[in-house]
């Protein structure tokens, strides 16, 4: 079970460009005709670590990429940064899904290498969705990761803080069957977005969301995968010691609400090998994880929780259906009509939000405009934990009087 995306290249004329598709493809292939030569390689291969062996050009490379794939713009000059294709493919691979976990909803990117230098030259990106949508799902994920690190008791064991992520994805994250077959699979459910917005997503999905967790923990964690698998998980250091955590793994398919598994939490390499969890080929430079005192623990006798949303937010309302043109209004109820609440649509082209009036006897007033057909999910949060959404769908008005 798993699902990692593989970028494809291609190479042409005096001044090498090479485009990167991130779509699934299964099998390797090298071709060459005509002076074009295409290549596949797997989207994020290897292990990531943050700062990973980089120089400082590569490191402000890493930066300035990672800052355009979260703004979703389209061109980055990496002329000054003296970087070979090597280099920057460990930068995409390795490096920035480890560094900047929720910047990978780029659908494809291309590169210009210098031949007579061998340098990059500048790199471009393509997106599914709108610079406004890839700035709104970077936002809520944010504020989704804000709200419930608010809730995590500092006071624990970065052991305790390990589980409660990994029981919380597995919680909230149903695998995203459909995306096993290529012609359907989304980009969204590789993303962090897709785990932690939407509650569907594919092994690479899960680790990303893992990730940005432990970054945002201080825990040190790294990204692995097995292009053999065509899989992706994570690996941990508690205490010195390396360990397994997939939390794709311990998760039921098809979903079953409330069931948690450990099989692949915390394990050595030889239990993450073994004919249970039957993982395999992982990049052989990965930290060693030869520790066993997990392997067979029972996590039963660990109790980890999220505390408590002391604002007491609460919504009137879960869900929103209209034609576009139309407007909705619901109430965000607080315990304090002083506390801050953040408000963000996902898809500001379906639907938005704005506030109408913040001293409303029932909490504050917010108007929802939908504004086209489609789906769009709003988010509200507060700073002391408080995590709300509500489903959006608009239809065009022809469409619902034909439905009636």
């Amino acid at each position: 079970m798993g699902k990692i995306k593989r970028w494809i290249s291609a190479a042409i004329s005096l001044v090498m460009v090479f485009t990167f598709t991130v779509a699934p493809v299964s099998a390797a292939e090298n071709t060459a005709s005509s002076g074009v030569i295409t290549e596949y390689h797997s989207e994020i291969s290897s292990y990531g670590y943050s700062n990973i062996m980089l120089t400082e050009n590569a490191a402000q490379a890493r930066d300035a990429l990672a800052s355009a794939m979260l703004a979703g713009e389209e061109y980055v000059d990496v002329s000054a940064y003296d970087l070979t294709v090597p280099q920057l493919k460990t930068l995409f691979n390795i490096v920035i899904p480890s560094d900047y976990p929720q910047a990978m909803e780029t659908d494809t990117y291309t590169y210009a290498m210098n031949r007579v230098t061998e340098r990059v030259m500048y790199v471009r990106f393509t997106y599914d969705g709108t610079q406004e949508e890839i700035l709104a799902h970077g936002r809520m994920v944010d504020e989704i990761v804000n709200a419930l690190v608010a809730r995590i008791d500092m006071t624990m064991s970065d052991l305790q803080k390990v589980k409660l992520v990994h029981d919380y994805l597995v919680q909230t994250v149903a695998y995203d069957e459909e995306a096993l077959n290529e012609e359907t699979s989304s980009r969204i459910s590789f993303s962090p977005y897709g785990a932690l917005v939407e509650g569907k997503a594919v092994c690479q999905g899960y680790a990303l969301a893992f990730q940005l967790f432990m970054n945002r923990l201080n825990i040190n964690s790294i990204f692995v995968s097995s292009e053999a698998m065509n899989h992706a998980w994570n690996m941990v250091q508690i205490d010195g010691q390396w360990y397994h955590v997939d939390a794709t793994w311990d998760d039921p398919v098809p979903d079953v609400p409330g069931r948690i598994y450990y099989n692949a939490f915390m394990v050595s390499d030889a239990r993450i090998r073994d004919a249970e969890n039957r993982h395999y080929r992982w990049d052989t430079t990965a930290p060693l994880a030869s520790n066993r005192q997990y392997d067979s623990f029972d996590w039963s006798v660990m109790e980890t929780s999220f505390e408590d949303d002391i604002s007491e937010l609460k919504l009137d309302t879960q869900t929103v259906s209209g034609t576009a043109g139309s407007q909705y209004q619901f109430i965000a109820s607080m315990n304090s009509q002083s506390i801050v609440q953040t408000v963000v649509s996902s898809n500001p082209e379906v639907a938005t939000v704005t506030l109408t009036n913040a001293n409303d006897p029932r909490g504050w007033l917010y108007t929802v405009n939908l504004v086209s057909p489609g789906e769009a999910t709003i988010l509200v949060t507060t700073p002391q934990g408080g995590l709300q959404m509500i489903d959006i769908q608009v239809q065009e008005a022809a469409a619902l009087a034909n439905a009636a």
